[in-house]
């Protein structure tokens, strides 16, 4: 998988904190923190995508079923 085929682009928004947590278990780290554009008291996490990051969102995805 290279940029071109990845779903999420360059980076990668993470709404969930539970997402979040687990994302940060598996040693990925956010490179910046905004605030939700629709609900002020929320943040999303930013992170750099990558192969491995996409293959972590789907086991996590996988994991709720």
């Amino acid at each position: 998988m290279n940029n071109t085929t990845m779903k999420h682009g360059k980076e990668y928004c993470c709404k969930r904190w539970r997402m979040l947590t687990y994302l940060m278990e598996k040693g990925f780290t956010p490179i910046k923190v905004i605030p939700d554009a629709t609900r002020v008291n929320y943040k999303n996490w930013i992170f750099e995508n990558s192969c491995e990051l996409e293959e972590t969102i789907e086991e996590y995805f996988a994991s709720l079923k």
